[in-house]
């Protein structure tokens, strides 16, 4: 697999200063392209309750014959879901429109610093999610923080997300656990857009609320392709044409 040296986040950083630049289309563009190349992406996103949904190998599916655009999945945004070590996962479709994860999400968010987040995690105990703020603007440590609600996996974190157990509280475990390992290779700054998304993970949206402006409603999550047989046909000969290791035997 090809992730580990030629994947990147750029794209997914968010530039207040220009908020035109990178688009949702350039990134979904960008992962295709990547995926084209043998270059094995994982994505992430959080629905309601911070539960974590892991998307792999996300590609734009063009199957329409000759170039004609007739096919009714013609363009549509298409990833892995499920575990991959035991070979039970499916592909869903990724929403790109009304509303798309990749868009910015459309307030800036007051967050405290990385350091200042990942202290507070530590000394976190109790069942209950592991939360800060909700912050003003005004406050001292505090800087205004723009993500999207979607993350990209760096190729040398995959395994991490991946061992995050079903019950666990994502933001609480980015915090204690996988933070300190982007510290360990001293990424921070290469891996801003992956922070930010945590920072704003960790943030209440207000004081009588337990939401996070990055969660997405149930209706915005992936949803299965179902018995699509010919997208599944089309996505199991790009799977095992870009790689070849992995899903040799994928039907």
């Amino acid at each position: 697999l090809l992730g580990h040296n030629a994947t990147t986040l750029a794209l997914f950083e968010v530039d207040p200063a220009n908020l035109q630049a990178s688009q949702p289309g350039p990134i979904r563009d960008g992962l295709n392209h990547e995926f084209q190349n043998g270059v094995f992406n994982g994505l992430g996103m959080l629905g309601d309750n911070g539960r974590l949904a892991l998307i792999f190998a996300p590609m734009v599916a063009t199957p329409s014959a000759l170039g004609q655009l007739n096919h009714p999945d013609e363009g549509k945004f298409v990833g892995i879901l499920g575990d991959l070590y035991q070979g039970n996962h499916h592909d869903y479709h990724i929403k790109t429109q009304n509303p798309c994860p990749f868009e910015q999400i459309p307030n800036t968010v007051p967050c405290l610093s990385a350091d200042l987040i990942h202290n507070a995690a530590h000394a976190h105990t109790g069942a209950n999610l592991f939360t800060v703020g909700p912050h003003q603007h005004t406050d001292v440590g505090v800087t205004p923080t723009h993500t999207r609600k979607i993350f990209k996996i760096p190729f040398f974190l995959l395994q991490h997300f991946i061992a995050i157990p079903d019950d666990a509280d994502v933001a609480h475990y980015f915090w204690s656990t996988i933070f300190p390992l982007i510290q360990a290779e001293g990424r921070e700054v290469e891996l801003k857009s992956l922070i930010d998304y945590f920072r704003v993970a960790a943030t209440l949206e207000a004081a009588d609320s337990s939401r996070r402006s990055v969660w997405n409603t149930e209706d915005n999550m992936p949803t299965p392709i179902g018995r699509n047989v010919s997208l599944m046909q089309y996505r199991g000969a790009a799977l095992r044409r870009n790689f070849p290791n992995v899903f040799v035997d994928i039907a």
